[in-house]
């Protein structure tokens, strides 16, 4: 019904004496032509569910993610106990991961381990989890929050299920989350060492050193604490950090650096088994 028809017709009823009945009327005739048209239902799929899911399979392996989804969640809707109803939870997990719709990746994934805790594809819903939060990482000066969640992922995937495929593919992906955040400590270490602020640089630093050891990261940051520390006056710590920055890396740009430094104020790499480098970065750099 039109606006200017229900004009018309307002005024109409409007000229009779009796305007309480006729408003009510009225009032009623305009709800019942604004009213939104009912949603319509989904068709019924009169195939089994073991035929529903395979079509959607197929879709799925054809990167047809959108109508894999339509037919998994048919499937959910009309045989909602069925084996494959089961599986297509995941599935739709998979497939809005593959969208990079992440969120509904997770939210799918995590209902699945919500209801079917014991499943033997329980691995495969945390990796999706982990992934989808891998993924959303952008670069290491922004992302180091994100990064530190997405390491506390996949470390409880490779926890609960070390022997899977998936524990093999999130240990290596943790060594390069541990580099961005390796960097972002960097960052934030050279910043204050910029700044003159040598404490708070010192410890990120450390940071490096004793929580991310085997990554990039760790020669430039030796060399920094070496700085650091002669900046403080603490010789026998820049000596030991340098003197472990030369025997783990001896061809490192960073060793000559450090070298160089400590030779103009007359002293040498030497490492002091007592240093807090000594104690914190051999122990780490072995594991």
């Amino acid at each position: 019904m039109s606006y200017q028809y229900l004009t018309i017709l307002s005024r109409f009823f409007l000229n009779f004496k009796n305007k309480g009945f006729l408003t009510c009327l009225l009032l009623a005739m305009l709800v019942g032509a604004c009213a939104k048209e009912a949603p319509k239902l989904e068709p019924e799929d009169k195939r089994a569910p073991a035929e529903i899911y395979a079509d959607a399979q197929k879709k799925y392996e054809d990167a047809d993610y959108n109508e894999a989804i339509k037919l998994y969640k048919t499937i959910e809707r009309q045989y909602p106990y069925a084996e494959e109803s089961r599986d297509s939870i995941l599935d739709i997990a998979q497939s809005y991961y593959q969208l990079k719709k992440y969120a509904q990746a997770q939210a799918y994934a995590q209902r699945f381990i919500n209801t079917h805790p014991g499943n033997k594809r329980i691995a495969l819903a945390h990796f999706v989890i982990a992934l989808s939060n891998y993924d959303q990482i952008s670069d290491d000066r922004r992302d180091a929050e994100k990064a530190d969640k997405t390491k506390k992922a996949f470390e409880r995937l490779i926890s609960f299920f070390p022997d899977s495929k998936y524990a093999r593919d999130a240990k290596y992906k943790l060594r390069l989350i541990d580099d961005i955040l390796a960097a972002k400590e960097m960052e934030i270490g050279r910043f204050y060492l910029n700044k003159k602020s040598y404490i708070a640089a010192m410890n990120r630093f450390k940071a490096v050193v004793k929580n991310y050891p085997k990554t990039k990261h760790v020669e430039e940051a030796l060399h920094r604490l070496t700085e650091c520390y002669i900046a403080l006056g603490i010789t026998i710590e820049a000596q030991s950090a340098a003197a472990l920055l030369g025997y783990n890396y001896p061809r490192s740009p960073w060793y000559t650096k450090s070298y160089d430094l400590l030779a103009q104020h007359n002293l040498l790499p030497k490492n002091e088994e007592k240093s807090w480098t000594s104690k914190n970065f051999q122990s780490n750099s072995k594991k």
